[in-house]
């Protein structure tokens, strides 16, 4: 729930001539170049598992090409890794009479939708903290804000003997598997469920890894609430993920199951809005700030994997909020999407977060990977009318590389708002560099 950064208009080769100049130094809002932690006590076999024999790709990696080795510090008592991240957008729009009445019209544009480094690593002599420092530059998009912010700063503290760890500092609530997870490894370039939590808040959580062969987290935690537009307050979250079946790695298939909640202890002023699948669209729905007393929100997850490239992930939430002049009022999401790796590639499965990771492609030409998605978002409850949008898109992914990805998503969205139907679509073009 991010303001809107200033809107610039460039031509589709700006994308890619934009993110070649720009391969230095960068992380993103998700931290995609680093990955899920991992259990160090399970380092070794975690790093066999996603780190594959060195393909020679038609798409040269900057590994090997400028890059000869990963930047990063090892002594005694301090280890230190560098990695970057660059991802360049371009949508352009095409919109109805009613759908430029309900929100105005969307300009065709560029956008660095991420650029940033990370420095994490592990400290004392048997490496049991944990930090990570990661900085995201603004320049480009900035429109009054700041040109850098500090998307991450946490350390993490390990409990090997109850597989525990604790975080603290700049970090993700434990609700929704697209919040906790990272959208530049997954299908869908943006987020659905951002509208009911916010992808960082400053906290305290633990996790804790289950059974033999960890099947299953459970993970809690209490947050500076970025919901209450007076600030001041707390909420508190919890997720619990299971694999209800099969042995995620090698290809194998796999269901995975979740559920979180989150208590939101806003108690002056709340607002839920949300962008229709482009960081640079408007907010096509948007509460407006209302006087609440609270908000409890609760959501369900499934994702299926199979051996030969197919998965579908699924997940919906519900916000009951507490509003002073109109009572208890519901606010939902939901989405569901199918995606298929054409070369068979599937996402390895994180045991210590219940997500997955990014497609490791292994052929030469990369992994090509075809989705579509079905989502909406609604604000509308009596007489609190936000809007609700209907998105249908599709999409390829071609993961030509272990860091580069190129997306091409065609979206179709149907706005409900002021008492009309409006039409937008929408064609997003997305270039990400991960190192």
């Amino acid at each position: 729930m991010r303001v809107t950064n200033a809107k610039r208009n460039f031509p589709l080769a700006a994308v890619i001539a934009g993110v070649a100049t720009l391969a230095q130094p960068c992380l993103a809002q998700d931290s995609a170049a680093t990955g899920a932690e991992v259990d160090p006590a399970a380092a070794v076999a975690v790093a066999v598992a996603v780190e594959p024999t060195p393909v020679d790709y038609a798409i040269p990696d900057f590994h090997g090409l400028f890059i000869t080795t990963k930047p990063s510090l090892d002594s005694h008592y301090l280890s230190t890794r560098v990695s970057f991240e660059v991802i360049g957008d371009w949508t352009g729009f095409n919109q109805d009479n009613a759908s430029i009445a309900q929100v105005g019209v969307q300009e065709n544009q560029f956008e660095l939708r991420s650029a940033g480094i990370d420095v994490e690593g592990e400290l004392g002599a048997r490496r049991w903290i944990r930090y990570k420092v990661g900085i995201q530059y603004n320049g480009f998009n900035t429109n009054g804000g700041k040109a850098l912010d500090v998307t991450d700063f946490a350390f993490t503290f390990d409990v090997d003997k109850w597989r525990t760890r604790v975080k603290f500092g700049q970090i993700k609530e434990n609700f929704s598997y697209e919040v906790v997870g990272n959208t530049a490894k997954l299908p869908q370039n943006e987020r659905t469920m951002s509208t009911f939590a916010a992808p960082r808040n400053p906290g305290i959580s633990v996790t804790h890894v289950i059974g033999p062969e960890k099947t299953m987290t459970v993970s809690y935690g209490i947050y500076k609430d970025q919901s209450d537009t007076a600030g001041g307050s707390f909420g508190v979250a919890a997720r619990v993920t299971a694999l209800a079946w099969g042995a995620p790695g090698n290809g194998n298939a796999f269901l995975h199951l979740g559920a979180s909640v989150l208590h939101s202890g806003a108690d002056s002023g709340s607002q839920y809005r949300a962008r229709p699948g482009s960081n640079v669209a408007d907010y096509y729905v948007d509460t407006g700030e209302m006087p609440v007393n609270g908000a409890n929100h609760f959501g369900v997850e499934a994702q299926y994997s199979n051996v030969h490239g197919w998965a579908v992930l699924s997940e919906y939430a519900v916000a009951n909020v507490a509003t002073v002049d109109y009572g208890m009022r519901k606010m939902r999401g939901f989405y569901v999407l199918g995606s298929w790796v054409l070369t068979g590639e599937s996402r390895p499965y994180d045991r210590t977060n219940g997500v997955v990771t990014r497609i490791l492609p292994k052929g030469r030409w990369g992994a090509p990977e075809l989705f579509a998605r079905y989502s909406f978002v609604d604000l509308n409850d009596g007489p609190v009318q936000g809007g609700r949008y209907d998105r249908y898109e599709i999409g390829l992914n071609w993961w030509a590389t272990t860091q580069w990805k190129l997306g091409l998503v065609a979206g179709h969205v149907n706005l409900e708002r002021y008492g009309v139907n409006g039409v937008t679509n929408s064609f997003l073009t997305r270039l990400q560099w991960v190192y």
